[in-house]
């Protein structure tokens, strides 16, 4: 829409299908009653409802990636990000009313998620000179993917028939976005 791309209908099917798929995921069960209720101010997927919000922000912001990512080379670009980021962190963290005692006794696993954050904003600016934005973004939801499965692995967590239906959709619609001709 902003960026006129042209999508063929089999890309706007494999769009879809991943949306599904990721709303499917928190799903108790598949009926229209528990999607009203997603939809709905139900206390039960509020998570759900701010994760969609940060979805929405986020697809903003890879328009502006996609405009902008061109014009600087990769880590400069990324540099760029992370600053802006790391500022208005600051300015949010001096604004609250109560304070938060950091622990650097837990710095390993900061550390290893944020350079895992770095990679993954690098990969996807990476990806944004190579595909349109409209393609790379619904690729992306292929983490949800991979965070089910090492939640399973790693915290023996249990997988409902939703969730699998939802992986189901993702896989389907993110193998229609690869095949699809853009």
């Amino acid at each position: 829409l902003f960026l006129s791309e042209y999508l063929s209908g089999q890309a706007i099917s494999g769009i879809a299908l991943t949306f599904l798929g990721a709303a499917c995921i928190k799903l108790k069960t598949i009926s229209w009653m528990e999607l009203k209720k997603a939809f709905g101010m139900h206390g039960d997927y509020a998570g759900a409802r701010w994760a969609l919000s940060a979805s929405l922000v986020y697809s903003v912001g890879a328009i502006f990636d996609k405009a902008s990512v061109g014009l600087f080379d990769g880590t400069s670009y990324l540099a760029f990000i992370l600053l802006f980021m790391t500022l208005n962190m600051f300015v949010a963290l001096l604004l609250m009313k109560t304070r938060t005692a950091v622990s650097f006794s837990a710095w390993l696993p900061v550390l290893l998620g944020g350079v895992a954050l770095y990679l993954s904003f690098m990969f996807f600016r990476v990806a944004l000179k190579e595909v349109f934005v409209s393609i790379a973004t619904p690729i992306r939801q292929v983490s949800i993917l991979f965070a089910m499965s090492f939640g399973v692995i790693f915290l023996k967590e249990r997988v409902s028939r939703s969730t699998l239906f939802g992986a189901l959709l993702i896989i389907s619609g993110v193998s229609l976005l690869a095949l699809a001709k853009h």
